[in-house]
C-alpha cells in the first residue's frame, strides 16, 4: 500500500517537527556620500529563517535605539505561510540586489524604510502581534546601551551559529560578530566588489543530517548531511519513482544531472539540489558544502 511520508530527521530529537523563524543576519552596511559622490542607499539587511511551516502574517520585527529602554518601531517580515526557506527586511531592494544579486524576489523581501534609522548598537527583535507581542527572538540586550558592547554590528554584520534555535533573551555565544567598520569601504558602491564577496546569506542551516520522503511511492529515501564536505555523497537508499537529480549554483547554472546512482560534492560552495520524481513531484534543497 502507498503511503505518503514526511519524514525530518534532526540532530536533536525534541527539534523533530520543529517551527521556528530565526534571525539569522544583520547587515549594516556602507556607502560612500558627499565630495561629488552620489548618495547610493548602503544596503541594511535583517535575514531571517523559518524552520517548518509557519504564518508569520502577525510577526513584528520590533527595533530599540542603544540608548532607549523601550521598543519603538515595528515592520512585518511577509505575509502568509511560509515553509523551510529565508525571508529579508531590506532598506532597499535596489540595495539588496546590488550587493546581493539573486537572493531576494517578491515574495520573500519585506521594504522597511524603518531599517535606515537602526545601527549598530541598536537591539532587535521577533515577536508575534496576535500574541501580546510574545518575543519569539532577539539581538541585542534589552534596555542596554550597545554602543560599546561586543555585539555592535556598527557597519559590520553578526550571523548566527548553525543549529542555534531562537532565544527570547540574547544569547552573544550563538552568533558570530564581526568587529564593528568591518564593511567600511566594503561593496559595489566603493569598488567593484559586492558584498556577496565578504558575506554568505542563507548560510544558516538547522540540523547535522536530514531524511526526506515527501511523495506516493512503494519505496523511496534518499540522506543529505548538510552542511556536507568535500567529496560527501547524496547517497540513495532506493530508486523507486525517483526520475532524476539536478544540482545548480546559486545563480541558476545548472552544475551535473544524474539519473541513476549516489552525486558526490567535490568543491566547496552552496548549491540546489533538485529531486524530480516520476509522479511529477518536485523537492528542492539547499546545500552548503565547506
Amino acid at each position: 500500500m502507498k503511503r505518503k511520508l514526511l519524514i525530518i530527521a534532526l540532530f536533536c530529537i525534541t527539534n523533530l517537527f520543529s517551527q521556528n523563524v530565526i534571525i539569522t543576519s544583520i547587515i549594516e552596511g556602507n556607502c560612500p556620500t558627499g565630495f561629488g559622490v552620489p548618495s547610493i542607499p548602503a544596503p541594511e539587511i535583517i535575514e531571517l529563517y523559518v524552520d517548518g511551516s509557519v504564518d508569520v502574517t502577525d510577526l513584528r520585527l520590533q527595533f530599540q535605539f542603544s540608548f532607549q529602554d523601550f521598543w519603538s518601531l515595528s515592520t512585518p517580515i511577509g505575509s502568509g505561510i511560509v515553509s523551510n526557506d529565508f525571508l529579508y527586511v531590506v532598506n532597499s531592494t535596489e540595495a539588496m540586489e546590488r550587493e546581493f544579486p539573486g537572493i531576494r524576489n517578491e515574495s520573500n523581501t519585506t521594504t522597511s524604510t524603518i531599517l535606515f534609522s537602526v545601527g549598530g548598537g541598536d537591539k532587535i527583535r521577533l515577536v508575534d502581534t496576535s500574541n501580546s507581542d510574545e518575543v519569539i527572538d532577539i539581538y541585542g540586550i534589552d534596555g542596554l546601551n550597545g554602543e560599546n558592547e561586543t555585539w555592535n554590528f556598527n557597519l559590520s554584520y553578526a550571523q548566527r551559529k548553525n543549529n542555534e534555535l531562537p532565544s527570547s533573551n540574547f544569547v552573544e555565544s550563538q552568533w558570530d560578530i564581526f568587529p564593528k567598520l568591518t564593511l567600511f569601504g566594503k561593496g559595489e558602491c566603493w569598488d567593484e566588489q559586492k558584498l556577496n564577496q565578504t558575506i554568505t546569506l542563507q548560510k544558516f542551516t538547522i540540523g547535522n543530517s536530514l531524511s526526506i520522503t515527501d511523495f506516493d511511492s512503494d519505496k523511496l529515501s534518499f540522506h543529505l548531511k548538510n552542511p556536507m564536505e568535500i567529496g560527501d555523497k547524496i547517497l540513495i537508499d532506493s530508486i523507486d519513482g525517483l526520475k532524476n537529480i539536478s544540482i545548480f549554483s546559486l545563480d541558476g547554472k545548472k552544475i551535473i544531472t544524474n539519473k541513476n546512482s549516489d552525486i558526490s560534492f567535490n568543491f566547496p560552495g552552496i548549491y540546489i539540489v533538485k529531486f524530480e520524481f516520476t509522479t511529477q513531484k518536485i523537492i528542492t534543497k539547499k546545500i552548503i558544502v565547506e
